[in-house]
């Protein structure tokens, strides 16, 4: 839904189309979000299901997202306060009724923006350029940018004025005294407003947030009123005083002394309400600095929370990447001591076997050949226990199959001489 003014007022219609780029914003974010998700899972089912587009695939918070992190870019890119940033956007690309607004491009800036900064923002896709009568004017790339920036810079604004709504409360004044002609009637008529007003466009919040040129006329048009009000006053006053004398001239003495102790008193009452109002507006200003530093505060703890975490879970998988190469050294090792061994017990094998051979082939005696036969035996039985220890089952069955053909031979070999070597 995106809002369109008609001739009732402000309307939010389905629009017509699907920008591009706001459907690649919605599935970048979704996508972005589920990889992180199937990471901590350790899962390779991969799967976007209801439960994550609910969550994740949400337009608005998709698009407040892009709109951040594009304030963030180009505010890197290009070195203009972010507060400014924010509130061009606000201010000149949305209307006051809540609708897309149009600005021109000048020989040096846009709006009070600088025109390097304005092709950055075109580069991020957050803004659009379309050429008019041969002027080259600018706009969202959509309607549907207008509420996720409102809400984005409205939280940005809480964040780095301390929680207060005071920039927001006198920009909205400002741009209300500007649309109605700048009328006095719409000025700071209040001396302890207008003393906030002024200590927060000096303070170093205001630098951060920034402020725009008619909130500072503003503010100034509003001090001049008052000093112009307070001279007015005063001279009534001298005014009032003088006819006073006069008319008081034939009086007694002491009626000229109760008048001047009444106005000596009156003037001590104004000079204790201005304290007492100063005091007042220096209470307010010092609980919204302890607030301020409370809040930053907790920042801080919760920074400083995220560090630890983030350490620990950075240790511990050091120290498994550590273990598990321990470990695959370990098992390399293993590896190559038992390829070694099973070489060495296939080269023993080797030459039992050509021994036997030569034995049955060069042996005639009877003897010599069942003292050959017996010393095969102790080789192959040597030979088999290696196979055993290096859990070779296949090569453990042949050569027990070996060593039982030969000793049944050797038993079978009657040898006349009582014993053997």
């Amino acid at each position: 839904m995106v809002p369109v003014e008609t001739a009732k007022g402000v309307m939010k219609v389905r629009g017509e189309s699907v920008e591009p780029v706001q459907l690649q914003v919605v599935c970048q974010t979704l996508w972005e979000n589920c990889q992180h998700i199937w990471r901590r899972q350790f899962s390779e089912k991969k799967v976007i299901t209801q439960e994550y587009l609910k969550t994740f695939g949400d337009v608005d918070q998709a698009l407040s997202t892009f709109y951040e992190s594009a304030i963030t870019r180009v505010v890197k890119a290009t070195g203009i306060k972010e507060g400014v940033l924010r509130r061009w956007f606000e201010q000149s690309l949305i209307t006051s009724a809540g609708t897309r607004g149009t600005v021109f491009r000048g020989r040096e800036d846009t709006v009070g923006i600088p025109n390097a900064t304005v092709d950055e923002l075109v580069n991020q896709h957050i803004i659009r350029a379309e050429l008019r009568g041969g002027s080259r004017w600018y706009e969202l790339t959509h309607d549907r940018f207008i509420e996720p920036i409102k809400v984005s810079n409205e939280r940005w604004l809480r964040e780095h004025s301390g929680g207060e709504q005071i920039p927001k409360r006198l920009e909205e004044r400002a741009q209300g005294w500007a649309r109605n002609g700048r009328q006095k009637k719409d000025l700071i008529d209040d001396e302890g407003e207008l003393l906030v007003a002024e200590r927060w466009l000096e303070s170093a919040a205001a630098v951060d947030v920034g402020y725009s040129d008619t909130l500072f006329a503003f503010v100034q048009a509003s001090r001049a009123a008052i000093s112009e009000k307070q001279a007015k006053s005063a001279r009534h006053l001298k005014l009032l005083v003088a006819a006073l004398l006069i008319m008081v001239a034939g009086l007694l003495v002491a009626a000229m002394v109760a008048i001047r102790s009444q106005h000596e008193a009156k003037e001590s009452q104004q000079k204790a309400e201005a304290r007492e109002l100063e005091a007042t507006t220096a209470r307010q200003m010092a609980d919204a600095q302890k607030k301020l530093a409370e809040d930053q505060g907790k920042l801080a703890d919760e920074l400083t929370t995220k560090y630890k975490i983030e350490k620990d879970r950075a240790d511990k998988q050091s120290t498994l990447a550590r273990a598990s190469e321990r470990i695959a050294k370990q098992d390399k090792t293993k590896a190559v001591r038992y390829a070694n061994a099973g070489k060495g017990l296939l080269s023993e094998a080797r030459d039992a076997e050509a021994n036997y051979q030569y034995a049955e082939k060069q042996s005639r005696d009877v003897c010599d050949k069942k003292k050959q036969l017996q010393k095969n035996l102790l080789e192959w039985e040597h030979i088999r226990a290696g196979y055993e220890a290096l859990g070779d089952e296949a090569q453990q069955a042949v050569m027990s199959k070996r060593f039982s053909d030969v000793k049944s031979e050797a038993d079978n070999l009657v040898c006349s001489p009582p014993g053997l070597d």
